[in-house]
This record gives structure tokens, C-alpha cells and sequence, in this order.
């Protein structure tokens, strides 16, 4: 597992495609801005991202909140204007205000990675624990690392199977791969090779090659019986994208 939260470019080529028009009530034309919204993903698709970040930055400036976060990762990442984080983090702290998930996961790294912001763990679990109340699968990850390295709260490796479990459930890589391991060293409960094998193939099978070898090691330590089970409900597990995987 990470030792630290996640790092990845955050939504680097993927913004959100539809404007939150109830944040932008106020706004004299919704139609409109929903016209430049469309016309600032449009542009963003044609890798004119200078002409996208105009548009977004207006109907942003109106309020909307899928908008502003769209600027504030766009800042981020530099695309269509220098990167400048802590216009980044103003944009995003606008837009995890009105409750956009993914925007609370963005402000939540940049404040575990000091940048745009003093580096303060605390905040970044405050924010990650308010997008994992919406769903948020990136959330349950980050806060698992949390729990596991002890970086904004106590270290509680009991806590960091638990998050890592619903991010994995929830689809996150990162989730699936760190629960293979835990599951396969004892951490946070008993040790459990079956179950890290399921969940080492799952990661696998989404492309990590890392959870591959790990998995293909762990096998070495298996009986017949065991791999057999684990081979069989992780297949399950896989085509039920990880809700058939006990």
C-alpha cells in the first residue's frame, strides 16, 4: 500500500461533463450557461484547453459547482492556464462547499500534500470523510491509508481494513490491492490468503500488474484447495464488480 495519500494527476483528462444548475439558481440564463458548459467540454475534448477554461471559469463564476470544480482542477493540472495551486484549492473549497464529492477528495489531497495549503492531515481526513459519506470510493482509500499509516488520525489498522474494504467494494484499485495485502499479512485482523488472492485478482484483473505478482507469490504458499476457492470467487467477484466476493 501507499504510504501516503493518493498522488495520481486527480481527474487529470476527465472533468465532470454536466453543470449543477440548482447551484447557479441565481443566474440570470440557465440555459446558457448549460450552452457554455456543453461548448467548454466540447473544447476540452478538442484539447483546446485554453478556450475551455474560459468558458468553464464563467459559468464557474456564476456559481456552478461542477464548474468550479472543472477550474479548480484545471489549475491543478495546468491545462488551459499556469498551474497555480492555490487556485486550485480556492476553486475546489468552492465547490466541495455545495457537496461535489470528488471536489472534497481533491481538497483533501492537496491539503495531505501541502499544496495550495499548509500540509495538514486533519484536514485532508475531514474532507475525505465528508466525500465517503456520498459514496465516494477514492474517499474510502484515502482514509484506509489514513488509518494504516496514522497520518491525521490514530493508527488503527482495524480501521484501515474496514475503508479499504468499502473503497475496493466501491471499485478503487488502490482499495482492492491494499485490501489483497492486508488480507495476506494479517493486518487489521486475521490473516486470510484466500481472501488476499480474490482481492489481488481483482486488482489484477484491472490492470495492476503489482497485485499480479503479489498474488502469483501468495499462490506459493497455498494448498490446491485454497487456490481453487479463491480462483472461483474471485472470477465472481470480478464479474460482479465487487459486490459477489465472499
Amino acid at each position: 500500500m501507499r504510504s501516503k495519500f493518493w498522488r495520481r494527476m486527480f481527474l487529470s483528462a476527465l472533468l465532470l461533463v454536466a453543470p449543477y444548475l440548482g447551484a447557479a439558481a441565481g443566474a440570470p440564463d440557465q440555459a446558457e450557461l448549460s450552452a457554455k458548459f456543453a461548448a467548454a467540454n466540447e473544447a476540452y475534448d478538442k484539447q483546446d484547453y485554453a478556450r475551455s477554461f474560459a468558458l468553464f471559469r464563467e459559468v464557474a463564476e456564476q456559481g456552478d459547482a461542477a464548474a468550479q470544480f472543472n477550474v479548480g482542477n484545471m489549475y491543478k493540472t495546468g491545462k488551459g492556464v499556469p498551474a497555480n495551486d492555490a487556485e486550485a484549492v480556492k476553486w475546489f473549497r468552492l465547490a466541495a462547499g455545495q457537496n461535489v464529492g470528488l471536489a472534497q477528495v481533491a481538497l483533501g489531497v492537496m491539503y495531505a500534500d501541502g499544496r495550495g495549503v499548509p500540509r495538514n492531515y486533519g484536514e485532508a481526513v475531514r474532507w475525505n470523510r465528508l466525500a465517503a459519506s456520498q459514496g465516494v470510493a477514492l474517499a474510502d482509500y484515502n482514509l484506509g491509508v489514513a488509518y494504516h499509516t496514522g497520518q491525521g488520525v490514530a493508527r488503527n489498522d482495524a480501521e484501515a481494513r474496514k475503508w479499504l474494504r468499502l473503497a475496493a467494494q466501491g471499485g478503487d484499485p488502490g482499495g482492492q490491492a491494499g485490501l489483497g495485502r492486508m488480507y495476506a499479512n494479517g493486518e487489521g485482523g486475521a490473516k486470510d490468503p484466500v481472501k488476499g488472492y480474490i482481492w489481488y485478482s481483482v486488482a489484477a484483473d484491472g490492470g495492476d500488474q503489482r497485485s499480479a505478482d503479489a498474488r502469483d507469490s501468495l499462490e506459493e504458499t497455498m494448498t490446491p484447495d485454497q487456490v481453487a476457492a479463491a480462483r472461483d470467487t474471485a472470477m465472481r467477484c470480478s464479474q460482479s464488480k465487487g459486490k459477489e466476493c465472499d
